[in-house]
């Protein structure tokens, strides 16, 4: 499926204003959005090389600052060596845009296609943010809305393509790449739980490989169902592409996208934060009381009863209908959640039964 250039960057503008529009009725100060992960998170493409990801939506800048809000986008991301176990190292050794663009012109170099010359190279990566990645994805400013975009899960594969890897690790590859990305979500919920950030990630699907469902068939259910297991995740689809691009040496296959395709992914992740935020916001923020609950009955001799859990919900629901028009969806979207997480994190909240099955009698 081939985009319009034009068309999509125009679809952009429409969905940035209305995600500034958004936040400033939600109210938000500032909205800090930082992009982690694999090349697509640099915004690589063969076809049609550019800025890194969220660079190439600098108009959002220009709108948040219309609307009196601050944008800060951030990028912690390598066209190479991207593997979801190595990005978690990035993120535990606390990383910065700056390490980030290190990288990237070490890798640029060393591949010359697309080639570039060394000044377009050094104008892409030039500089960058100091600040440590924890200290950006970890803030938990109630003003600020924190939103973390990953791209991921190809990483491991490639490595074994490309990289003199045995056949028998290639399905094992996508496994091991899903583990990282766990470990990666683990460790923003599990802040969000104990600091109290309400830091939301959009999980990306891989882009379809030469426009075949390869990737809808082996990573990106898996992604999806990783995602459905977190109160602050969302998974953003993958979408239709090109196989093959036409440039001035020929015509190319590309696994990344062109610039059209990237204002395309860039609308569909700021339409999910407009359609999933308020939800997801609410849910973090009750996921992070329940847990607690559960803490303090199972080591600090705490008295917490059903009727606190119970009072807890229905403030979160009443929240969401003040905003929407519809308390029962929102006893709907957590019903899911709160029966998996139960076993490991919400039992003795309540350990007579599962929170899950009393979630229908709150219903109106």
């Amino acid at each position: 499926m081939k985009y319009d250039k034009i068309k999509e960057k125009e679809n952009l503008d429409r969905v940035n204003e209305e995600l500034i529009r958004y936040y400033k009725d939600y109210p938000k100060r500032s909205i800090s959005l930082t992009a982690i992960g694999n090349s697509i998170s640099d915004g690589l493409s063969l076809s049609e090389p550019g800025l890194p990801l969220l660079k190439r939506n600098l108009g959002l800048i220009d709108i948040g600052r219309l609307y009196g809000i601050d944008i800060n986008i951030y990028q912690l991301s390598r066209r190479e060596s991207n593997n979801s176990f190595l990005v978690l190292d990035w993120i535990r050794k606390n990383h910065t845009e700056l390490d980030s663009n290190r990288w990237n012109m070490i890798d640029y170099v060393r591949n010359d296609i697309p080639a570039l010359r060394q000044d377009e190279i050094n104008s892409l990566f030039d500089g960058g943010s100091k600040k440590g990645i924890q200290d950006i994805i970890f803030d938990n400013h109630t003003g600020n809305a924190n939103i973390v975009i990953i791209n991921l899960g190809t990483g491991s594969f490639l490595d074994v393509i490309t990289r003199h890897g045995r056949i028998d690790q290639i399905f094992a590859s996508v496994d091991r790449d899903i583990a990282g990305i766990w470990s990666i979500l683990e460790l923003i919920q599990s802040n969000n739980r104990v600091s109290g950030s309400n830091t939301q990630v959009y999980l990306c699907g891989a882009p379809r490989i030469y426009n075949t469902i390869i990737s809808d068939i082996t990573i990106n259910p898996k992604m999806k169902r990783l995602a459905s297991n977190y109160a602050n995740v969302t998974y953003v689809s993958a979408f239709p592409k090109q196989p093959f691009y036409r440039t001035k040496a020929g015509i190319i296959t590309d696994l990344h996208y062109n610039e059209a395709e990237y204002y395309h992914l860039l609308s569909l992740i700021n339409q999910s934060i407009i359609d999933n935020y308020l939800k997801r916001d609410l849910l973090t923020i009750l996921d992070r009381k329940i847990y607690t609950i559960s803490q303090e009955n199972d080591l600090n001799n705490g008295h917490y009863s059903l009727f606190d859990i119970t009072d807890l919900v229905e403030a979160m629901a009443k929240e969401y209908e003040s905003k929407t028009g519809d308390y029962n969806f929102f006893i709907d979207f957590i019903k899911e959640y709160i029966a998996k997480r139960y076993p490991y994190d919400y039992y003795q909240s309540y350990p007579k039964e599962n929170l899950a099955r009393i979630l229908d009698r709150m219903k109106k």
